[in-house]
C-alpha cells in the first residue's frame, strides 16, 4: 500500500494536455534585471541583524539569497507603530544602498532605463515592448500578496546582478521618514562570493523549445509588489534640476583663476569675488589677447562688477590695473565710455583712471565721454579738451 493511498480516491489517467509555455534556453539580459529563479536554487547566507533603527522602525538584515553570479539582499522592516496617511513614493522613505571595496556605489534610488522586450504574438508575429526597468539595487516582489501582509512587519528584496568585489564592502541604510539614521554595517563579501559556487542549477541541458509546441501570447498579472515605503529613484526631470543646482553651487566656489569665464561671467560680481577671494590675480590676462579681468567687467557694463575688482587688495598694483591696455591699446575706462555706464565710469574716475590720453587717433575715453550725457563726468578732470563744434 503506497503511504497516501489511503487518503485519495483513484483517478482515471490525465488525458494528453498540449503545452501552454516551454521553460528556453538563458538569454543575453538572463540575470541582468531579476534572480535567475527558474533555473537556480541559491545558496543562502545568512546574516540576522539589526541594520537601521528609529524610535518607531527596525530595519532587520535577514540574509542573502546568492546567485551564481549576483545576490538578492533580504531585509525585513518591523514597525511598533502604523500611522494614517503615510506618504508613499516620498524621497525620504526607506534608502538602501551597497559601498564596495572598489569604490562603487549601487543603491535603490539609481533610477531607471528603458528596456526592449521582444515577444512573439497570437499570430506568431515578431514584436518589442518597452518598459521602464529599474537598475542598482533592485526592488522585487517578495511573493506575499498584501492581504497576506503582517500590519507590523513587511519584506523587502532587493536584487544585485552582480557578485560584489572582494574586498570591504557595506551596506548603508537611511529612512528619514521614521527617523532611521544612516546605520552603516559590513557585508561579509568573500561569504557571498563562496556561496555563489553552492548555487544549484536545475536544468544545465536544457534544450530550446520546438516552436509547434509553444502556445503563442500570453500574459500574468501581479497584484502585489515591493514595498510602497521605499523611496523613489529621481525623475530624469529632477535629476536635471540636481545637475543644475550643482553647476550653480561649484560657479561660487572660490578658485584660484579665471578659467571657464563666460563672456556675461565678467558682469556677475559675486562670482568675480569668490575667484578674488580664491587668489585668482586681478592683473592677470584673461579672455582676448592682453585683456584683464578689469576690462571685461568694464566691457559688461556692470558697476558693481567693476568695483569688486578695483577694491580688492591688489598690493600697490592698483594703478598699473586700472590703466592698463590690452593689445588694442584700450584701457578699462574706455569700454565703459563706450557702454556709457555711469556707475563703471565713477568707479574707475574715482580709482585714477586717466581719462584723456588718446587710445584710438585723437579719441580718448573722456572724449568718447564728452558726446555723452556723462560729459560732466570728466569736463574737470586733467587733460580735459573741448570738443570742436
Amino acid at each position: 500500500m503506497g503511504f497516501f493511498d489511503d487518503l485519495v480516491l483513484p483517478e482515471e489517467p490525465p488525458a494528453e494536455r498540449d503545452v501552454w509555455v516551454s521553460l528556453r534556453p538563458p538569454g543575453e539580459d538572463e540575470g541582468r534585471y531579476a534572480p535567475p529563479v527558474d533555473r537556480f536554487a541559491p545558496a543562502w547566507v545568512p546574516q540576522l541583524e539589526v541594520v537601521g533603527a528609529g524610535p518607531e522602525t527596525r530595519v532587520l538584515l535577514t540574509g542573502w539569497s546568492v546567485w551564481p553570479r549576483s545576490v538578492t539582499l533580504h531585509l525585513a522592516v518591523f514597525r511598533s507603530v502604523r500611522r494614517q496617511g503615510a506618504d508613499a513614493g516620498r524621497q525620504s522613505g526607506l534608502r538602501v544602498g551597497l559601498r564596495f571595496s572598489d569604490g562603487r556605489r549601487v543603491t535603490s534610488l539609481d533610477g531607471k532605463v528603458s528596456r526592449r522586450i521582444p515577444f512573439t504574438g497570437p499570430q506568431g508575429q515578431a514584436s518589442v515592448a518597452t518598459t521602464e526597468q529599474a537598475v542598482g539595487l533592485i526592488p522585487l516582489d517578495p511573493g506575499l500578496h498584501h492581504s497576506h501582509r503582517s500590519l507590523f512587519k513587511t519584506d523587502v528584496d532587493l536584487y544585485l546582478a552582480e557578485l560584489p568585489p572582494l574586498g570591504e564592502a557595506e551596506l548603508v541604510v537611511e529612512w528619514p521618514d521614521e527617523s532611521v539614521p544612516e546605520t552603516r554595517t559590513a557585508v561579509d563579501v568573500a561569504a557571498l562570493r563562496t556561496a555563489s559556487s553552492r548555487a544549484l542549477e536545475v536544468w544545465p541541458d536544457l534544450d530550446p523549445p520546438e516552436s509547434a509546441q509553444q502556445s503563442g501570447a500570453f500574459a500574468t498579472m501581479e497584484m502585489s509588489g515591493p514595498p510602497t515605503f521605499l523611496a523613489p529613484p529621481l525623475t530624469r526631470y529632477q535629476l536635471e534640476a540636481l545637475r543644475r543646482e550643482e553647476e550653480a553651487r561649484q560657479r561660487y566656489v572660490p578658485r584660484a583663476d579665471w578659467q571657464r569665464m563666460g563672456y556675461r561671467d565678467w558682469g556677475d560680481a559675486d562670482l568675480i569675488r569668490a575667484r578674488l577671494a580664491g587668489g585668482a590675480p586681478p592683473a592677470a590676462v584673461a579672455g582676448r589677447p592682453g585683456t584683464t579681468p578689469l576690462h571685461l567687467a568694464a566691457e559688461q557694463g556692470t558697476a558693481e562688477a567693476v568695483t569688486a575688482l578695483l577694491t580688492h587688495d591688489m598690493d600697490g598694483d592698483a594703478q598699473v590695473v586700472v590703466d592698463a591696455r590690452d593689445d588694442d591699446g584700450h584701457t578699462p575706462l574706455w569700454y565703459a565710455a563706450q557702454n556709457v555706464d555711469e556707475g563703471a565710469v565713477r568707479a574707475l574716475i574715482d580709482a585714477g583712471a586717466d581719462a584723456w590720453t588718446p587710445q584710438s587717433g585723437p579719441w580718448s575715453p573722456g572724449r568718447l565721454l564728452a558726446t555723452t550725457p556723462l560729459a560732466p563726468l570728466v569736463r574737470e578732470l586733467p587733460g580735459a579738451v573741448e570738443l570742436p563744434a
